[in-house]
């Protein structure tokens, strides 16, 4: 197996991925748009590469860069350039749980396909995927450790200690779907004493381990750095399917949630009419349908169906519902308690 899998170049740096297609038979008036768009990415290699590979048959004079980072990171970025702004597009880690958080540094636009789309649209944000979480394992650490895990409870196995790799939830929009699910499963209601002490024992066998990345929680894992990570489905499918043979996925026994999430136009953005475009197309059943078969994450645009999914058949049997009006009134609190608690237990 090689160890040097493309989608780990997931670094905070401009990848320009365009150049030289021609324009392929049926597609649609895109030639008359030129230049460049570019966008801040929260995605996988793979996502990128299977949104070129529509994107430049309908609009094969326009090129596409792409900056990857956490969300926290990107966003900062956003709001440190907002006077000059540098980015078109916002991509990824933008959810339904955000409430109105990011929209003073984003557009309102609809895109073409929102309608299709089975999530409620809010007027700025493009939907494109659902998200479920998962954790991440190395079978191999595992095995070495004389441990398995099946669920969340397992990760305070003390064998685990400071093998568990987990990202800050106010810097990363994984991380923050997983607090949100952890305080949904994890006790007898949403958010309850038991749920939070769980999370503070979670935190101490952690002991101390924890980045801003989401993408070094299932890059760490692979490489055997750490036993587990906890992540969310793209990324983890994305890792399968490009061959990967040391790690597994485990959808927590105790449940899941799942929400959809997607991208924005950047407020002032130096090339909205290319910025509509890009969204145009997330928005689409036709790069959704293309996205769920190289990457294994669902979109939420209802015209397709695809039969072979990488998710357990039964997944969804296990996901509770979320209260996600509740969950962005309640985001800063809940971040700011998590914070507190991190920095109490690692003091």
């Amino acid at each position: 197996m090689k160890r040097n899998i493309g989608i780990f170049c997931i670094v905070l740096s401009a990848v320009v991925l365009a150049a030289g297609c021609k324009k392929k038979d049926g597609a649609s008036s895109g030639a008359g748009l030129s230049g460049t768009v570019v966008a801040y990415s929260t995605q996988t290699d793979t996502d990128h590469e299977v949104f070129l590979d529509i994107f430049k048959k309908y609009y094969p004079n326009v090129s596409v860069e792409f900056i990857s980072g956490s969300l926290g990171e990107l966003v900062a970025r956003v709001d440190a350039e907002k006077a000059n702004p540098q980015a078109d597009i916002i991509l990824g880690g933008l959810f339904q749980t955000d409430g109105d958080q990011y929209f003073h540094l984003l557009q309102p636009y609809t895109p073409k396909y929102a309608s299709e789309c089975a999530a409620e649209p809010n007027g700025y944000y493009t939907y494109f995927a659902y998200q479920y979480v998962c954790l991440l394992k190395n079978t191999q650490v595992l095995k070495e450790l004389g441990v398995d895990v099946n669920g969340y409870a397992d990760l305070l196995q003390p064998q685990l200690k400071g093998k568990i790799i987990q990202a800050d939830p106010s810097a990363s929009s994984s991380a923050w779907r997983q607090l949100q699910t952890m305080l949904y499963v994890m006790g007898d209601s949403f958010g309850d004493e038991k749920a939070w002490d769980f999370q503070r024992k979670l935190m101490k066998n952690c002991a101390g381990v924890i980045t801003t990345s989401s993408s070094a929680c299932y890059r760490n894992v692979y490489n055997g750095e750490y036993a587990v990570g906890l992540s969310y489905d793209n990324a983890c499918i994305s890792l399968k399917m490009n061959g990967a043979d040391n790690v597994e996925i485990c959808w927590p026994k105790e449940g899941n949630t799942v929400v959809v999430g997607g991208a924005g136009m950047v407020k002032d953005c130096p090339h909205p009419e290319l910025a509509k475009a890009f969204l145009d197309i997330l928005s689409s059943a036709e790069y959704q349908l293309a996205r769920e078969k190289a990457a294994g994450s669902r979109g939420p645009n209802k015209t397709y169906h695809y039969d072979e999914s990488y998710f357990p058949k039964d997944i969804d049997d296990s996901v509770v519902p979320m209260d996600v009006a509740m969950l962005a009134k309640r985001k800063t609190e809940l971040l700011d308690k998590w914070t507190d608690m991190w920095a109490d237990v690692n003091k």
